[in-house]
């Protein structure tokens, strides 16, 4: 329920607004809930819990529920007898009969033939841009270790290798915009089944019932082409002209131990 809350909870201020409220309503019962109806639940919470309910803080006379009282709220359906609520809300959220996030949700299928890469389509770069701006409180283009650590929340935890020595951070130390981007765009190229799985964790939703495979995209095979007398005339992914059609490239960097191989492809950075 904790992680249900941080998904509805839209603009991340720890309090589920009224129509946030709506939106998961409509979301798991596909009809609308009275505001009577509403403002009983609230008045209910409030004899059990007073400080569940909290004003928020853009239009103090409005209320709305803290993450208590959420889970407080889907405590009073069980022990009353409305499960069928409380697993219809677990259900449009993924989750199974043993509380665990469907397999199928986690890795939807994703076809990758051989000399194609799987790269972060515009919906998947504008979810991670709008994600870092959410949780960016400061408002410094980066992501301290507090902000970090409440937009991974509903995840396993920061991926493998996320603040690797190369990755672009600020004077602070902390990872910028340029670096969060890059950050997702190897970790599609190099584990895509990875990235699937945290736009899962973090609520990825295309609008349009595809899924997170929408956040992805597979390019091109890359096929040699050969011209007159078997000369090379191209590599894949290449178009008219030479343009290269990919966006992330798996390069090689050869050097001796000590030649500075790694300060090159920070400065590149």
């Amino acid at each position: 329920m904790q992680r249900i809350f941080f998904l509805c909870d839209k603009d991340q201020d720890s309090i589920l607004a009224p129509t946030e409220i709506h939106s998961l309503q409509q979301k798991c019962f596909n009809k609308p809930l009275p505001e009577d109806d509403l403002d009983e639940l609230k008045r209910i919470i409030s004899t059990i819990n007073p400080s569940a309910i909290v004003p928020i803080p853009a239009n103090p006379a409005e209320t709305g529920l803290s993450e208590e009282g959420f889970v407080l709220l889907n405590k009073l359906f069980a022990e009353r007898g409305r499960h069928e609520t409380v697993w219809n809300i677990l259900r449009k959220f993924h989750y199974t009969d043993s509380l665990s996030l469907r397999d199928s949700f986690l890795l939807p299928k994703l076809d990758c033939p051989p000399n194609c890469s799987v790269e972060l389509s515009p919906s998947g770069y504008r979810f991670f841009v709008d994600l870092f701006s959410l949780f960016d409180k400061d408002n410094d283009g980066a992501l301290n270790p507090n902000e970090l650590n409440l937009l991974f929340r509903p995840t396993p935890g920061l991926p493998a290798n996320f603040l690797h020595e190369g990755c672009v951070r600020n004077e602070e130390g902390y990872i910028t915009l340029q670096g969060w981007l890059a950050h997702w765009s190897m970790e599609t190229r190099v584990d895509y089944k990875t990235t699937l799985k945290y736009l899962a964790y973090l609520g990825y939703e295309d609008g349009i019932g595809k899924g997170t495979v929408s956040a992805l995209k597979v390019t091109k095979a890359r096929k040699r082409k050969l011209g007159a007398g078997g000369k090379l005339k191209g590599v894949g992914g290449q178009a008219k002209g030479g343009r290269v059609e990919r966006n992330v490239l798996h390069c090689y960097v050869v050097g001796k131990h000590d030649s500075g191989k790694v300060i090159g492809l920070i400065v590149c950075c």
